[in-house]
């Protein structure tokens, strides 16, 4: 009896832990749909060429569980990266659209109803210019921190601050000498670079079971 009227006290005290440790590790799986805007940042662009800007994202998760506070899957996104020319002249905007896989970390942090993650991935990107009608494509390997709130048990309400990077570049779209003739050596002046890093911003439901 005086075993029980110990063990009742605690086995209370760690059932009421605000911690979402327990939680995490029960989850089978997830879906998220997240909107924002995302920053690309170009390399060896030419000295005239038009400057990517900010726009607008959109991006599909999906997840199961693998271990305890460990979920992989894939993802589905696009973006749409406007460049503004130097001066008063303006370019068309550029599209993006990428799909791979998804790993998401989830550590017991923070104090229940809240939750933060770590993220990163790997797949493939195809990029098209709508003005000039270039397209190209890039491996594609995004990464970031997440933090999440729940609304009721299975659903959350998170943000996300990300980042992009980009290799193994191929296509005319990131062909320096595109334009300029056969044969030549020289840099378009159009030439905006490669997207070989970006950072975003954004805002998601996510539905867990």
């Amino acid at each position: 009896m005086a075993g029980a009227r110990f063990l009742l006290p605690v086995a209370a005290a760690l059932l009421s832990l605000p911690t979402g440790g327990a939680a995490n590790a029960q989850v089978h799986w997830d879906a998220s749909a997240k909107a924002g805007v995302m920053k690309r940042i170009e390399t060896g662009g030419a000295a005239g060429a038009p400057t990517p800007t900010p726009g607008p994202s959109l991006e599909l998760l999906g997840h199961v569980a693998l271990l305890p506070m460990v979920r992989g899957g894939a993802y589905l996104a696009t973006d749409l990266s406007p460049a503004v020319g130097r001066g008063a002249t303006a370019d068309g905007p550029r599209t993006f659209g990428a799909a791979g896989l998804h790993v998401r970390v989830s550590p017991p942090l923070l104090a229940w109803p809240w939750r933060t993650w770590l993220f990163a991935g790997f797949g493939y990107a195809y990029a098209h210019d709508l003005a000039t009608r270039f397209s190209g494509g890039m491996l594609d390997v995004p990464a970031g921190l997440g933090l999440a709130r729940k609304l009721t048990p299975r659903r959350l309400l998170f943000a996300e601050l990300g980042a992009r990077f980009g290799a193994a570049f191929h296509g005319a779209m990131y062909e320096p000498e595109r334009g300029v003739g056969v044969g030549s050596s020289s840099v378009s002046s159009t030439y905006a670079g490669r997207d070989a890093f970006a950072v975003s911003l954004s805002v998601g439901l996510s539905l867990e079971e």
